[in-house]
């Protein structure tokens, strides 16, 4: 699972796969899911790119710490903090 889950190191995500989570979600960090709304319109802008970690070009341990601190477009409930 952590494998399959760290390939998201690397990359963006469109908005149209993230935008329930930074609109209606409250297992997020707030600040993050603010920024990532300003690039994301609640209707439209469904291609808008947003990089999936810090460093989205780089394989490392960004995507991983975003996680654990709720700034992520993802959710991953075995790290039992029901992200």
């Amino acid at each position: 699972m952590t494998v399959l889950s760290g390939g998201h190191t690397i990359g963006q995500a469109r908005c149209d796969g993230f935008r329930n989570r930074i609109y209606n979600e409250t297992n997020i960090d707030a600040n993050f899911a603010t920024t990532r709304r300003g690039s994301c319109p609640a209707s439209g802008g469904d291609g808008n790119l947003a990089p999936l970690a810090s460093s989205p070009n780089r394989f490392d341990n960004a995507y991983f710490s975003a996680l654990v601190g709720g700034n992520s477009f993802f959710r991953s409930s075995s790290l039992g903090k029901g992200f």
